[in-house]
């Protein structure tokens, strides 16, 4: 149950940044767009830059839990293996 809680956290919080970012990007560059439109754009590129670091970070989190679900299926496979193997032996 902690486990899908904490992917259903990740998940929400990664669509959170998605739109953090968007909204902050238009704002930002709505807000700067008086001063010209380079310095809007220039702008803009530096708040995605700030969102996108953050949505990198929380993509990596995802992906190590994917890796650490993976690897204990994998020993739960390999166990079950030996088992069979360890069987037939004796």
């Amino acid at each position: 149950m902690r486990r899908v809680f904490l992917y259903n956290a990740i998940s929400f919080l990664s669509g959170v940044l998605w739109t953090l970012m968007g909204v902050s990007t238009f704002f930002v560059f709505v807000a700067s767009y008086h001063v010209g439109i380079v310095y809007a754009l220039g702008m803009s590129l530096v708040s995605m830059i700030f969102w996108l670091f953050w949505i990198v970070i929380i993509e990596m989190a995802n992906i190590q839990l994917q890796k650490l679900d993976e690897m204990r299926k994998q020993t739960e496979l390999l166990r079950s293996i030996d088992e069979k193997i360890s069987h037939h032996r004796s």
